[in-house]
Formats: structure tokens, sequence, C-alpha cells
């Protein structure tokens, strides 16, 4: 849950911060590195930026030191500048996550983890099966014996039973290999809110 309390809007010029974004329903990851605070500017070079114009809605991350910070921004503008796109928005408001505001459920769902992994410098979309600890509307503990780094950016597609698969974008917040990882929860895809939070009450 965010805390309205905890905004942060000191994100300076050339921090990276990661964006995430939606390509004909299909989330794309990009890391960022910001331009400009005041109009608000991204540089991102991920190709599917193209596709990105004005009044599309942008999730920006921040990694912390409580943990991650987020923020939806409407973009106002995209231009393309030697080989990256420049992304104007309105200004965002920063707020700190908070990840205990949300009961977990010990209950073993199983799920698969998309995440993009740097190998020898390139990036490759790596998906690894595993089953839920416990979970809750914040996050999950995922057993697994693939590693997900701590701070990385996933997909996590839940399978609750009667082909239902709800998908929710979050980021590692703790890994404990071979055991498994913590995601804390950032986003929910279509109705996948409504349909995990449907399934634990009636757990």
């Amino acid at each position: 849950m965010l805390d309205p309390k905890s905004r942060n809007d000191r994100i300076c010029v050339g921090a990276t911060i990661a964006a995430v974004y939606y390509v004909e329903q299909q989330p794309h990851y990009a890391s960022c590195r910001v331009t400009a605070s005041r109009p608000f500017e991204l540089e991102c070079a991920d190709e599917y930026a193209a596709n990105l114009g004005p009044d599309q809605r942008l999730m920006l991350v921040n990694e912390c030191a409580g943990g991650f910070s987020r923020a939806v921004a409407t973009i106002v503008s995209v231009r393309r500048v030697e080989g990256a796109y420049r992304i104007v928005t309105e200004p965002p408001q920063w707020e700190l996550l908070d990840k205990r505001s949300y009961p977990r459920h010990e209950k073993r769902i199983p799920v698969k983890v998309r995440t993009v992994v740097e190998r020898a410098g390139l990036a490759e979309l790596r998906e690894i099966g595993g089953v839920t600890e416990n979970v809750g509307l914040g996050g999950a503990w995922i057993r697994s014996d693939g590693e997900v780094p701590k701070g990385n950016l996933v997909e996590v597609r839940l399978e609750l039973g009667a082909g239902n698969v709800v998908r929710v974008l979050g980021a590692t917040v703790r890994c404990e290999s071979p055991y498994g990882f913590a995601v804390q929860f950032l986003d929910y895809i279509g109705t996948a809110r409504h349909h995990l939070h449907n399934y634990l009450e009636a757990a």
C-alpha cells in the first residue's frame, strides 16, 4: 500500500530509475536516466519507447533506503534524440510503498516469474517457476530453485486455479538462494487485484 505521508520528490538529475509501460497490454521495463526535473524528463534507450505518446501512463520505480518508491505519471511528449528517447511527463508525485500494510496468507500458489537478467553485458528475458509460501496484496515469498537478484523488476503470474491466472508487476526485495525470494507488488495488470483479493478472502 502507498503511504501518502512518505512523498519523495527529491529524485536528482542524473539518477537512474526504472520505468514500466504497456505496449499492446504487455508490460515493458526500461532503465532510464533523469535528464531534467522541471519539466520532469527521462532518457530511455528501450526500442519499445517508440510506441509511447502523449497522455499515456508511465509507472516510475525508484529503489531507496526505505525500500521502493513509486510514481504514476502521464506522458506529455516523446522525441528521439541520438539513439534514445526523451520522455517528458507531468510532475511525478513519489510515494513510498509500505509493504507491511497487507496481511500475508500461508497459501501455496503455483507461479511463473519473468524478469530481465543481464549476462556479459547483454539483457535476456528469463522465466522461472515456483510456488508461494505466503502471499498478500502487497507481495509474496516465492520458493524457487531459480535465482532473481535483489532489486529486479519482475512479472509474477499466479495460477489461482480453474484457469484463472493473474499478472502482477513487482520488484524483488530479498533473495535467499537456493530457497527463494521475496517480491513486493508494485502494479496489477487488468483485473488482477480484484481476482487476487477475492481468492485470498475465500481462502
